[in-house]
């Protein structure tokens, strides 16, 4: 799973952090996977792989839960902290 807790981003011009949930066994062609930003709900989608963009600086948390047709959880991830830098000029 990326980032790594504690893990520290200085985002180029896009602004986006790539997110990657590492799930074994693979997700099921049936199963949806939910990304929470800061403990909210940021989107639901059927690929492990999410782009965060406009995040502002400071400490984010993310997680993620894998969820069944009806939107069952059927397992969640630990949350992972990651900081956001932004390049100062001076």
């Amino acid at each position: 799973t990326t980032p790594q807790n504690d893990a520290i981003f200085t985002p180029d011009k896009s602004n986006a952090v790539q997110i990657n949930i590492a799930v074994r066994p693979g997700v099921d062609a049936n199963h949806k996977v939910a990304l929470y930003v800061d403990g909210q709900l940021h989107t639901v989608q059927r690929s492990i792989a999410f782009t965060l963009t406009g995040l502002p600086r400071g400490t984010h948390t993310v997680s993620a839960s894998v969820m069944d047709k009806e939107n069952k959880k059927l397992i969640t991830s630990n949350s992972v902290s990651f900081h956001i830098q932004r390049h100062h000029i001076r």
